[in-house]
């Protein structure tokens, strides 16, 4: 949805709870903020929406499913799509519950946590109910943004021509990118947590789990553990002991089960749950033709509370049957974690691109990262829009073609959408950059902001494959955000055996695209700066910033390839007050008390000496500071 929080002077329809907003152009990162920044309640009201946008504070209403940063990067320059995803607002728990998974702090330490980090939830995540404002928007529109490789139109010499734009261009076909977590862009991740209400007497939780074990073991002679649940009430009686604080642990019912995909990649059907480490403990395997870990039976079930788990006791299947039975599928590419797949966890294997209907028949599971703490992929198919051409990316950008009648921001997902998976693919036809489609779009504020079109080719434009970012696109992957995501801070060495999705090759010839300059302007931009490059030069000719991956690089690789960082002031800034306009938290403080309000002063300052050090760096050894940047230490 567009950025914009108002429509026709009305309440813009969102999911009335918080998301962090972090401005980098005023120095600000989730690393720099207090504890006591998210003590916010997050659930808002009108009187909090206004409050929040009045006083400029690190937090928004949740327009769009995201926590979010600016990047101070082309798009700042352009006045294009400035906010990246930092992390999903919304995930769902082994029960299929819709758990809202806070807005800070963006990385998820030990202490974080009041049990088994493995399986549970962290602090201040909260169940998402019907009552809440807003929470039927939630897998009924498209939770995403747009990370689009827009370029500037008129330079003024070679310097800014190396801010605005990158080399090679007719090697990029897919430049309106999705830039979401949610898959296919309105998905909820799935994960193997589950969620127990925090709010309740644990004495009293744990009761109420032991009896419901003691009513079992009186009825499991004569009853199947699914007729046991559907004898007592089904999902009406766990709901009545998840309210008392007391989460039942899923078995059969469990939402990280396998998929039955039929050959137009629709889902036919749900299978049993797949035990989880920590949640289940598994007392003997047997031979079936259902996934290896598919619970087959319930020896005796399990709960958790907010301070204790319980686990149940299953039978689960060896899956050599069912593994037997897909050896007559071709078996899948696996993504090159020496390339930035900054929201995958780096475990050679553990994911990959799905191409066939079988690739899917393994659940999409996301957790937080053990090693950096972030919230990413753990396995299965491949989520990673930024990097590869999914069939549901055209389906996306229709849909925000032709917005809801209630708000020309928000983009209804089709129903027919919500039944099947779309594969990664070829991408047909190719994109290309559009001043008078910028100019359109801006003025008639149609999301996303670009000024990119798409050129409706039969024809597939390039290869399978990764889809590279140019390096001032790619905003995670600098010393100022999250260096911990760098390839080469947490990538081990490949493996010999795993067959990995190569880069793309274009088949855009220079002349050929040239051919489709939707512009006048276009042609002579593109032939004056020398911004196109033949289909059969080297892989690193065409994308030199794969140097800073797959070789050795140093600063002048770095500024050769055109690394200038944006919107760095000749000055160091003097006051807080020069970036925030309407800064009124010292007299909040002192009506308040409260140490939220504290904490957003005390980020203030810290991000302003953050940013005042990066210009000092700059401003005193650039080779150096690019260096860092190309490197991304922190």
């Amino acid at each position: 949805m567009s950025d914009n929080t108002r429509t026709n002077n009305k309440r813009a329809p969102w999911v009335r709870m918080a998301s962090a907003y972090y401005r980098s152009e005023n120095g600000e990162n989730p690393k720099l903020a207090d504890a006591n920044l998210y003590t916010f309640d997050p659930i808002l009201d009108e009187l909090i929406e206004e409050h929040l946008i009045d006083y400029d504070l690190p937090i928004t209403p949740c327009i769009d499913g995201h926590n979010v940063m600016t990047t101070t990067s082309t798009p700042s320059f352009l006045n294009t799509n400035v906010k990246v995803p930092l992390s999903p607002n919304f995930v769902r728990d082994l029960a299929g519950r819709i758990i809202y998974i806070g807005y800070g702090p963006e990385i998820k330490k030990t202490d974080q946590w009041d049990n088994n980090r493995h399986v549970t939830f962290p602090k201040n995540c909260r169940v998402v109910t019907n009552d809440i404002d807003g929470s039927e928007y939630i897998e009924n529109i498209f939770l995403t943004r747009f990370r689009t490789l827009d370029v500037s139109i008129f330079y003024e010499d070679d310097a800014h021509q190396k801010l605005f734009c990158y080399k090679n261009e007719n090697h990029y076909p897919y430049k309106l990118r999705l830039d979401t977590f949610y898959q296919d862009g309105w998905r909820l991740p799935q994960t193997n947590m589950l969620y127990a209400r925090k709010s309740v007497e644990q004495s009293k939780a744990n009761t109420i789990g032991q009896k419901f074990i003691d009513e079992w073991e009186n009825s499991k002679d004569i009853l199947s553990y699914p007729e046991f649940l559907e004898k007592n009430g089904g999902d009406e009686w766990l709901n009545k002991l998840f309210q008392a604080g007391c989460t039942i642990i899923p078995t059969h019912e469990a939402y990280n089960s396998y998929y039955i995909v039929n050959s137009e990649y629709e889902i036919e059907k749900r299978r049993s749950g797949v035990a989880v480490q920590g949640l289940h403990q598994i007392l003997d395997e047997k031979a079936s033709s259902e996934p290896k870990g598919t619970i087959i039976e319930v020896i005796r079930p399990g709960y958790i509370t907010s301070t204790h788990i319980e686990p149940a006791q299953v039978i689960v299947s060896d899956g050599m049957r069912y593994d037997a039975s897909k050896k007559a599928y071709p078996l899948p590419m696996h993504p090159d974690l020496r390339l930035p797949h900054q929201r995958t966890q780096c475990v050679w294997g553990a994911t990959w691109l799905p191409t066939h209907p079988a690739h899917f028949d393994a659940p999409a599971i996301w957790g937080w990262d053990m090693a950096t703490g972030h919230f990413l992929q753990m396995t299965g198919p491949l989520w990673d829009p930024l990097h590869y051409y999914y069939e549901s990316t055209p389906l996306v950008i229709r849909a925000f073609k032709d917005p809801s009648p209630t708000s020309k921001h928000i983009a209804k997902v089709p129903e027919d959408m919500k039944d099947r998976f779309y594969p990664a693919t070829s991408i047909k036809g190719f994109d290309m950059i559009s001043y008078n489609t910028l100019k359109m779009r801006l003025e008639k504020d149609i999301h996303p902001k670009s000024a990119i079109v798409r050129v409706n080719d039969a024809d597939i434009s390039s290869s399978f494959g990764y889809h590279p970012l140019p390096y001032n696109y790619e905003y995670e992957l600098n010393h100022i955000w999250f260096p911990e995501l760098m390839p080469s801070n947490r990538t081990p060495l490949m493996p010999q055996n795993i067959k990995t999705v190569p880069v793309i090759e274009s088949y855009l010839t220079p002349d050929y695209y040239l051919a489709n300059t939707p512009d006048e302007n276009e042609e002579e931009r593109l032939i004056k700066y020398n911004l196109l490059s033949n289909t059969s030069s080297p892989l690193l000719k065409k994308y030199p910033q794969l140097n800073r991956y797959l070789s050795e690089f140093d600063a002048d690789k770095a500024k050769e390839a055109g690394l200038i960082i944006l919107n760095i002031p000749s000055s160091l800034i003097e006051d807080v007050s020069t970036l925030y306009a309407s800064d009124d938290i010292d007299n909040i403080i002192k009506a308040t008390e409260m140490p939220f309000y504290r904490a957003v002063k005390e980020m203030r300052i810290k991000s302003l000496k953050e940013l005042n050090k990066h210009i000092e760096d700059y401003n005193s050894d650039i080779q150096k500071f690019l260096y860092n940047y190309w490197k991304a230490s922190s």
